[in-house]
């Protein structure tokens, strides 16, 4: 998995980016690579995308 930058605009990105899928708990949002800190905004961006009809890493962008 190398090679992969975290989606999210801006900076502040910590760790190397890993591949989030979509889960049973958050099923409405497409596979994004995120690093370790964005990341942690994952519950809350996924709830957002799917009320707001955005990406998950717009969101994350919002929320940071």
């Amino acid at each position: 998995m190398t090679g992969h930058a975290c989606e999210v605009e801006g900076g502040n990105h910590l760790g190397q980016a890993v591949r989030y899928v979509a889960t049973a708990r958050y099923p409405w949002h497409a596979p994004v690579w995120l690093c370790t800190r964005h990341g942690a905004y994952l519950p809350i961006a996924a709830v957002r995308a799917h009320v707001t009809g955005e990406t998950v890493a717009r969101a994350i962008t919002v929320f940071t």
